[in-house]
């Protein structure tokens, strides 16, 4: 769904039958890697934020992740906390929380790397002509 200014959100339907929507802008805090988007109601008042936090994996690839709703207690100080935690487990090599585990997801990397294992094994073993 867009809005009028061009942003995209999504809706979320309270018990008052009240629409609201998540806009896809994400606001930076104070703390490095916590973001926060807001929710606007049907007359565009903001309701509510959702906290995020962002780092980067093992791999070195970004990952963003929700953490929750200021209106459920969730705050910045928290989000940092969660992100500190996620980092220094990567840090030292640590099982991550499971806020922070991924599902396992084959790569084209993982891919590439079995294909060719298996493909100069059959190479080898075929007799010159």
């Amino acid at each position: 769904m867009w809005t009028a200014c061009g942003l995209k959100t999504s809706v979320h339907i309270k018990e008052d039958n009240m629409a609201n929507k998540t806009l896809s802008k994400r606001h930076r805090t104070n703390s490095e890697g916590v973001y926060y988007k807001e929710i606007v109601s049907d007359d565009n008042k903001i309701v509510d934020k959702i906290y995020l936090i962002r780092w980067r994996d093992e791999n070195g690839k970004e990952r963003l992740k929700t953490i929750g709703r200021y209106s459920e207690g969730i705050r910045e100080a928290y989000c940092k906390a969660k992100r500190d935690e996620i980092i220094v487990k990567i840090r030292l090599d640590e099982d991550l929380p499971r806020l922070a585990k991924k599902k396992s997801i084959t790569t084209f990397d993982t891919l590439a790397y079995t294909y060719f294992n298996e493909n100069m094994t059959l190479v080898k073993d075929m007799p010159k002509v």
